[in-house]
């Protein structure tokens, strides 16, 4: 079967139109280029908005890395200041236990100094009787 281009075309439109119950139309060329300048504009709006969202998510994902970064950065530091603080705390409680440690000295050394001064009394009570 050795069909032309035309003779193709004209039989395939027939059997669209008959299968379909429509009259076909044959698109011009001209037809066919303003769809495809229509289609080729409405391609390039959507990749430059594509491409302002991808710079936007850029944008985004390195305002989230420097505010992870800063983020980790206080961590340490409070890390940093929490270390310190439990230092001075254990400083703290050394040097607490060390006065209580010296209060209970001095309360050893007055209450043997109490009962010195009693024994002292007591020895001149005596003495004064036995006189």
């Amino acid at each position: 079967m050795n069909m032309t281009k035309n003779t193709l075309e004209h039989f395939l439109l027939s059997e669209e139109k008959h299968f379909l119950g429509v009259e076909v139309e044959k698109v011009s060329e001209e037809e066919i280029k303003g769809v495809s300048e229509l289609v080729e504009g409405e391609l390039k709006k959507k990749h430059e908005e594509l491409m302002e969202l991808v710079e936007r998510e850029n944008e985004l994902e390195e305002k989230t890395r420097l505010k992870q970064a800063l983020l980790e950065q206080q961590m340490e530091l409070l890390e940093q200041e929490q270390e310190r603080i439990e230092k001075e705390f254990k400083h703290e409680i050394t040097n607490l236990n060390n006065l209580r440690e010296l209060r209970q000295e001095d309360l050893d050394y007055f209450s043997t100094l109490k009962l010195g001064i009693k024994l002292g009394e007591r020895l001149a009570r005596v003495k004064s009787v036995n006189g």
